[in-house]
């Protein structure tokens, strides 16, 4: 077979290419410009890394003109393959003359609409033509979808989940644009990036005049992809959505169920990853699957140009330590020594990247937490950091090394935490802080001064502010400093005033408009709030928590000293059981958003941002305000593993965090979380004042979840949408195992008890994928937790924290480690902890299905009793059960006063 590249220059619209090779009818096309032939680069050869020995990859690009050198470039790489010919045609005389809109998009060419001609740059020996935008990772075989049935229809494609979103979002107007071109099926609106084309039936109902003449004919605002959805209305094969998989903005929530339902089984290991609108690999950092985008284009010729790409420095740090450290070169300057990759500069050696987590003023004193990380460093480097105040130096009250969530982050990085206190008085002066830094007594560069989430800045606005007492904290300009004052009234509420100017002429920040009008609200309504707003939630979908009892107890007993709202979705199956209560609101309304600038408190069971934060990522304009809103976490249940890499305070910030059992409290005060007496507080937990014992001969199964299992979190909702392959996971196929166990269901006849299995809340909705048969008892929906701890006479469980409450009534407990080294291997979010299971734990441990069905057996055939050393274990744990839980954590919150 020819094994070079040929550069195809039709001279009239009617010179057409030909088939690469003999008996092959369909190709794949890409259309490209001198700007996007790198990524183009890097998806043809994400198609050859799945490529199949067997098969032909005919492969052609599109283009109006390009350099020689990606000329030369794609021939040297792509002619070395006996089944894979790759060539370029320069097809842009066909659009000569034409106006082609593309003026709303500034990354958009009109060679996007080269596509829209394959057709007629064909001959008739092809039969289909798979087109593929080039800013896609190919991660499996795409010979697959040319099987694809098109029948009699002109297009095979994908549905345009990741708009038709917005169409059903209040306010957009995305909707009424495509009516108003005649698109009024709203949900068989296509997306443009992938297109198996029916060649004969484009020739057969199109001719190429008209169809250049359509794409001449308006300003398009989606460009090709809305002449390719007018020329193939109800004539479209829908493809599945894992031939384009885009990642979720946190817009599919609004998609009606049927389709949401589409993409998220589709979704968790897709054939093609498309990398549309923002979230591209070398603009945001650990946007999904950027790292299989690296190393597929790592070794090209084009890393250079990718990496180039990159404007934030520390992901330019990051990612060159990560996917090659040996290849950084250290050149020296006059300054010191530079690095570059890839001919790429990334800036200093040893420079570290500074955040502001915390700023505020307590008592006339300012606080300050900080970060200061560098990438690269050795295991003996050490690090320093020191706060300067007009020429002076303070060291900090405490350091500590910097929680990094993400692993890849965690193994080339390394940072520390420093807390500052500094002592203000009422002189007037204005202080100037900055961040000093050094790495084995040597002063390293710093970057920019960045404010994560809990930071009363947000470093979006010139005219920032956070203002307390009387004080007031600003940004320096040049960013590399803060300023700390006493001002009058007058000149908080100018600065005000100057925000608000600022918000709402925005056009960089996302939902500006909307935030002039809140901050202004929340402004006018602020003064004449006379109660303490607290909002108290549990799941967005779900009460029956401690959140619950908890705002059940402040109805009750505290109704005229605080005003409570519950926060819970109207089709939540608890709605109805807590609009009895009353001031129930719908999360991230109007409403919502309101009362969570002027709330004093939140309380919740649930830990996400989502609990505490209804703007998500829109909350730049009110960061002030928002860390006013002191945060209490309830927890689900109690804590035995090692769960500060989720729960730390530079991850988390939390005012209060509840805790039920001395060993417990000791390993969050002792251990990793950087908190103090002052943050936890052992209570116990709401949900223990309302537990009864009822028990019936029934058997309870309750494991805990698996985040490795999960996409990601829905922000709408606080469930997470479950991974492919869930059914054949090693989780999914004991419990199945469990509940069909012969023994298991045969003695739970003979002796009569009922085993019942309880889905935990983040599976919602995923249970049948656990394929049990209609013989599995599931615990019904709406069935509470207070209910199944009453009636059970044994729980079964993994690593559940809820089980708790079922030994406080001192009942027994089986549990199953069956996938131990997977659970604690990382992976989870948990590691292990104080907790040993098997000398601290309150049943049985089993380590394989025969012993769990084992351990159940035995329980059974003795009626359930409590064996020792597990009672005596329950007794020095639990030693006192008279205690009013709730009440504890409402004194402990009104202790603590106004912010």
């Amino acid at each position: 077979m020819e094994k070079q590249i040929n550069e195809t220059k039709p001279q009239t619209a009617f010179e057409k290419i030909s088939p690469a090779f003999p008996g092959c009818d369909h190709c794949i096309v890409f259309c490209a410009d001198n700007g996007y032939m790198d990524l183009t680069y890097v998806a043809i050869k994400s198609i050859i890394n799945h490529a199949d020995a067997s098969e032909y990859y005919d492969i052609l690009v599109f283009h109006g003109g390009i350099d020689s050198v990606h000329e030369d470039i794609y021939r040297d790489d792509f002619g070395k393959y006996d089944n894979i010919r790759v060539r370029l045609a320069d097809v842009s005389h066909i659009f000569d003359g034409q106006d082609l809109y593309t003026e709303n998009r500034e990354s958009f060419r009109r060679e996007a609409y080269f596509r829209l001609v394959t057709p007629w740059i064909l001959t008739e020996d092809y039969k289909t033509a798979l087109y593929l935008d080039g800013d896609m990772l190919i991660r499996k075989d795409i010979t697959p979808l040319f099987e694809t049935e098109l029948g009699d229809n002109l297009l095979g494609a994908v549905k345009d989940y990741w708009g038709i979103c917005n169409c059903y979002m209040p306010h957009d107007p995305r909707r009424a644009y495509r009516i108003s071109i005649g698109l009024d099926d709203i949900d068989t609106y296509v997306i443009s990036a992938t297109l198996l084309f029916n060649l004969s039936k484009w020739r057969k109902q199109f001719s190429l005049e008209e169809v250049i003449r359509v794409c001449a004919s308006k300003k398009w605002q989606q460009h090709d992809q809305d002449v390719v959805n007018i020329l193939c209305h109800g004539s479209t094969v829908f493809l599945s959505a894992t031939w384009g998989m885009i990642e979720d903005y946190g817009n599919n929530r609004f998609l009606p169920e049927y389709m949401y339902k589409e993409v998220q089984e589709n979704g968790g290991d897709p054939a093609i990853a498309h990398f549309g609108g923002e979230r591209k690999p070398y603009r945001k950092k650990h946007v999904r699957y950027d790292m299989e985008f690296w190393k597929c284009a790592m070794d090209t010729p084009y890393m250079g140009s990718l990496f180039g790409r990159i404007k934030s420095t520390e992901h330019r740090y990051y990612l060159a330590h990560v996917l090659d450290r040996e290849g950084i070169e250290h050149v020296p300057s006059k300054d010191g020594t530079d690095l570059y990759y890839k001919g790429v500069l990334l800036g200093k050696e040893k420079y570290g990247f500074q955040k502001y987590k915390v700023i505020q003023i307590r008592d006339n004193v300012l606080h300050l937490e900080c970060s200061v990380g560098y990438y690269g460093l050795s295991d003996g480097d050490i690090l320093s950091v020191e706060m300067i105040v007009d020429g002076t130096r303070y060291a900090p009250v405490e350091t500590h090394p910097e929680t990094v969530w993400n692993r890849t982050v965690r193994s080339v990085y390394t940072g520390i935490v420093a807390v500052f206190e500094l002592p203000l008085t009422d002189s007037g002066k204005m202080r100037s802080i900055r961040i000093d830094a050094k790495v084995n007594g040597e002063e390293t560069p710093l970057s920019r001064i960045k404010y994560q989430r809990f930071a009363e800045l947000s470093g979006r606005f010139k005219n920032d502010y956070y203002a307390h007492n009387g004080w007031i904290v600003q940004r320096e300009k040049g960013g590399q400093s803060i300023i700390v004052r006493k001002v009058l009234p007058g000149l908080i509420l100018g600065k005000e005033i100057c925000l608000l100017s600022e918000v709402r002429k925005s056009k960089k920040v996302l939902g500006a408009q909307k935030a002039f009008v809140l901050r202004l609200v929340s402004d006018v309504v602020r003064p004449f709030v006379r109660k303490p707003i607290w909002l108290i939630s549990d799941r967005m979908n779900h009460a029956d928590d401690n959140g619950e009892v908890f705002y059940r107890y402040l109805k009750k007993y505290h109704k005229g000293d605080v005003r409570a709202f519950f926060l819970l979705l109207p089709d939540s199956p608890d709605y109805e059981r807590m609009k009895e209560l009353g001031d129930v609101i719908a999360p991230f309304g109007w409403r919502h958003k309101v009362l969570s600038l002027l709330a004093e408190w939140s309380v919740s069971s649930q830990i996400d941002t989502v609990y505490r934060d209804p703007f998500r990522d829109y909350g730049h304009p009110y960061r002030d305000i928002l860390r006013k809103t002191r945060f209490v976490f309830l927890q689900h249940g109690v804590i035995s593993a090692d769960m500060s890499r989720l729960l730390d305070k530079d991850r988390q910030e939390l005012d209060g965090f509840i805790t039920s059992t001395p060993k417990e409290y000791a390993s969050i005060v002792n251990g990793d979380y950087h908190y103090t007496d002052e943050q936890v507080w052992l209570t116990g937990l709401p949900r223990f004042d309302r537990i009864e014992d009822h028990r019936e001969k029934v058997v309870t199964v309750m494991p805990t979840w698996r985040s490795y299992l999960f996409i990601g979190q829905n922000s709408a909702t606080g469930e997470w949408d479950v991974k492919g392959g869930f059914e054949n996971s090693r989780y999914a196929r004991f419990y199945h195992d469990l509940m069909h166990h012969p023994r298991l269901r045969e003695a739970a006849s003979r002796l009569g008890y009922r085993v019942q299995f309880k889905c935990h809340p983040t599976c919602v909705g995923h249970v049948e994928k656990f394929g049990f048969d209609e013989n599995v008892a599931l615990v019904p929906e709406g069935t509470t937790y207070a209910d199944i701890f009453s009636k059970s006479a044994l729980l079964v469980t993994d690593y559940s924290s809820s089980i708790y409450d079922f030994v406080y009534l001192r009942k027994p407990v089986v549990y199953t480690h069956f996938d131990e080294d997977e659970f604690f291997s990382g992976a989870h979010m948990y590691d292990k902890g104080y907790f040993d299971y098997e000398k601290d734990g309150f049943g049985e441990v089993a380590y394989t299905l025969e012993d769990t069905v084992e351990a159940i057996v035995r329980y059974m055939e003795t009626d359930c009793a409590l064996r020792e050393p597990y009672k005596t274990r329950i007794e020095e744990t639990f030693p006192d059960r008279s205690a009013n839980h709730c009440e504890q954590i409402y004194r402990k919150i009104k202790s603590k006063g106004r912010y």
